[in-house]
C-alpha cells in the first residue's frame, strides 16, 4: 500500500508530494510523480520509521504543469492555469516560456490561452505590447500569481 498523504503547491511555486507506505519507497518511483520538465530540479527524500514500520517519501520540485488555482483573478471559481516556475540560471526568456505554456495549455485543456500572468513585470511596456501583438496573449501583473512563476490561462 502506497498512499499520498500530501500533495500541494506553495505560494513560491514549489510542488510538494509526501507518501507513506508499508514497503520501502524508492527514489525513482518518487521522481515519477514529478512533471517531466521539473525532474532535473526535484529534491527527493526517502526514509523509514523503525517504530511504526512505515516508509516515507517526499519530493519537492518547481511547478511545471497545469494546476487548478482557487480564487485566481479575484474570482470565487477555480481556474486552470499552465504554470512554469522560473529557476536561477536556466536561461529561458519569459516570452519563450509564455509561448511554450500557451501550446501546453491548449494540449491539456483544448482551449486557446488568452492571458499570461506574472507577479511583477520586469520589461518595459513597448516590449510587452510587441509580444502581445505577435502572439495574441495579453500579459498582466497579478498580485495573486505564484512567486517566481509565469501562469497562462484562457480567456
Amino acid at each position: 500500500m502506497i498512499e499520498i498523504v500530501e500533495n500541494r503547491v506553495s505560494m513560491d511555486g514549489m510542488g510538494f508530494v509526501k507518501v507513506v507506505s508499508d514497503q520501502a519507497v524508492r527514489e525513482a518511483w518518487m521522481r515519477s510523480l514529478v512533471p517531466g520538465a521539473a525532474r532535473e530540479f526535484a529534491c527527493v527524500r526517502c526514509y523509514p520509521t523503525a517504530a511504526l514500520s512505515l516508509f516515507y517519501g517526499e519530493v519537492t520540485y518547481p511547478v511545471r504543469e497545469v494546476i487548478e488555482m482557487h480564487g485566481a483573478c479575484g474570482e470565487g471559481r477555480v481556474r486552470r492555469l499552465a504554470v512554469w516556475r522560473l529557476m536561477d540560471g536556466e536561461g529561458y526568456r519569459v516570452s519563450e516560456i509564455i509561448e511554450f505554456l500557451a501550446e501546453w495549455y491548449f494540449v491539456q485543456t483544448h482551449r486557446r490561452a488568452g492571458y499570461a500572468f506574472v507577479k511583477k513585470l520586469s520589461v518595459n511596456s513597448d516590449e510587452i505590447l510587441a509580444f502581445e501583438e505577435a502572439v495574441g496573449i495579453e500579459v498582466l501583473e497579478a498580485e495573486w500569481c505564484l512567486d517566481r512563476c509565469v501562469m497562462v490561462g484562457g480567456g
